[in-house]
């Protein structure tokens, strides 16, 4: 499900883009459903690996970023009732024909968005691979490399939407 979510994720917009079906309501759809998935994921991890877990302890700190960041879209309630109606009733969607939307996610969020999606998928491999019979003698060692591992490149997904945040900051000062 991870795999097919970021590559779903990947070309969504591009193919909206290339026959010119993107809607306002689609780009507050896309990163709103992934920071659910960063939720859902995150919160996986918490309870499988337990809150003190580094990994577990860097998605509190994307947590708040992603709950920042789609704040700044505006109303998180009023973006829950534009997301449910552009899944119940698509067509009834509003063409966003700006050639710079401001809705449009900025380099740093999707930077941000592709590591966690990296994070994700590394965790589900970490998870699929029998590590005590790739290296019987040294599991924990490899197992707690790769946490710091993901946790790393989590922490750098944190800054890069800090800084995404503040350019939409400075945008609609």
């Amino acid at each position: 499900i991870v795999y097919g979510d970021v590559v779903a994720d990947i070309y969504d917009g591009r193919l909206a883009r290339k026959f010119n079906l993107r809607t306002k309501e689609g780009a507050i759809l896309d990163p709103f459903f992934d920071k659910i998935k960063n939720l859902s994921v995150g919160t996986y991890i918490m309870i499988a690996e337990g809150v003190t877990n580094p990994l577990a302890l860097v998605f509190g700190a994307s947590y708040a970023v992603d709950y920042i960041s789609q704040k700044k879209r505006g109303p998180i309630l009023e973006q829950v009732i534009q997301v449910s109606k552009a899944v119940i009733s698509p067509q009834n969607c509003t063409l966003d024909n700006q050639e710079k939307s401001q809705n449009m996610a900025n380099n740093f969020g999707k930077w941000k968005t592709g590591l966690q999606a990296g994070v994700h998928i590394g965790y589900a491999v970490k998870e699929c691979i029998p590590l005590n019979y790739l290296a019987p003698n040294h599991k924990n060692e490899i197992d707690t490399g790769f946490t710091y591992l993901l946790a790393s490149v989590l922490a750098v997904s944190v800054v890069l939407g800090a800084i995404g945040i503040r350019k939409r900051i400075g945008t609609r000062d």
